[in-house]
């Protein structure tokens, strides 16, 4: 895509105001997909940090194994 300068028709402008538009809605699309893909594993990964601390506190109030 190219910038529209001051000496081109305004149907011009228009046609290119619409592409950008509408690369910019399909970039923000894709965005929200990715972020929200991102969140669902940054809670995957918090659950399983969570039951792994649990488990290690669960460990240490039982003891050193012997």
């Amino acid at each position: 895509m190219r910038p529209v300068f001051v000496g081109e028709q305004v149907s011009d402008a228009d046609e290119y105001l619409e592409r950008k538009t509408a690369y910019l809605a399909d970039n923000c699309e894709r965005l929200e997909a990715n972020i929200q893909e991102k969140r669902k594993n940054l809670e995957a990964v918090t659950m399983v940090m969570q039951a792994r601390m649990n488990q290690m506190q669960g460990q240490q109030k039982q003891g050193p194994a012997q």
